[in-house]
């Protein structure tokens, strides 16, 4: 679960981490204080729930966070081909 407050990183307990060589990701939400962004990309979530409710989770490798299953949009590709694939 992700915590923090408005104006800080947000981010779980566990401090980022270095994985296969990366600095972990902080992800920054209405912070003055973040860095400028480099880029923008397209991207795409899907919630997914199977027959009894459960909710599909993805665990991410640079932060350890778990978090709803995307990715960025490939070239020409619509949010609904997207979440298909």
């Amino acid at each position: 679960m992700a915590s923090g407050s408005v104006g800080s990183p947000m981010y779980s307990t566990i401090e980022p981490q270095c994985h296969h060589g990366a600095v972990g990701r902080v992800d920054y939400f209405d912070d003055d204080n973040a860095p400028v962004a480099s880029g923008r990309a397209p991207g795409a979530s899907a919630a997914v729930r199977d027959e009894a409710g459960w909710l599909l989770l993805t665990r991410r490798m640079d932060n350890d966070l778990w978090v709803l299953p995307g990715g960025r949009l490939e070239l020409g590709e619509t949010i609904a081909e997207a979440g298909r694939s």
